[in-house]
């Protein structure tokens, strides 16, 4: 049976008491870290308004998800640019073989390696498919993943378990125990 955490702070004031400062602005990584081991004793209504006001936090995610999301974009294009340009040289060669092969004056040996090269461009280019289609694969996989890493810190910064007992968070004054 899960031990049920006691709910120590209920509202943003009893937190910045405990962590003594004045406002969620200007954080340091110290007092960032401090908050974080705080939210499983804060209300969950509280942990939420408070990280409303993290600007640097929600600026950082939005920001990285969004430059992140416009490398892949990039990097979709050209690769698409390296993609067709590649189709592009292969369909003039086979076009090349192709018209070598109207020529009346060939042998039956070279009607049949030009053939041959036709066929081995061909597969060339079904190689090019397929590894277009892995690279987007992979690079869906990414987005994802970085996608679902930005989500994963923001709901693992709610519902965190703080490592170690009561007397390791900040302390209210006993006056202000359960300031509302």
């Amino acid at each position: 049976m899960e031990k049920k955490i006691r709910k120590r702070y209920h509202s943003e004031e009893a937190v910045k008491k405990a962590l003594k400062i004045e406002s969620f602005r200007n954080l340091t990584k110290d007092k960032v870290m401090e908050f974080t081991s705080m939210i499983p004793y804060m209300e969950k209504e509280v942990a939420l308004e408070i990280i409303k006001q993290f600007p640097v936090y929600v600026e950082f995610v939005e920001s990285a998800i969004e430059n992140y999301t416009q490398l892949c974009k990039t990097i979709l294009e050209t690769n698409k640019e390296e993609y067709e340009q590649a189709v592009h040289a292969h369909q003039y060669v086979l076009e090349t073989f192709a018209n070598q092969l109207e020529q009346e004056n060939l042998t039956e040996e070279e009607r049949r390696e030009f053939s041959e090269k036709m066929m081995e461009e061909a597969d060339k280019i079904t190689e090019l498919y397929l590894q277009q289609q892995k690279f987007h694969e992979r690079v869906f996989k990414t987005i994802g993943g970085v996608v679902t890493l930005a989500l994963g810190v923001t709901v693992t910064m709610l519902g965190l378990k703080a490592i170690g007992s009561d007397e390791d968070l900040p302390q209210l004054d006993d006056e202000n125990q359960n300031v509302a």
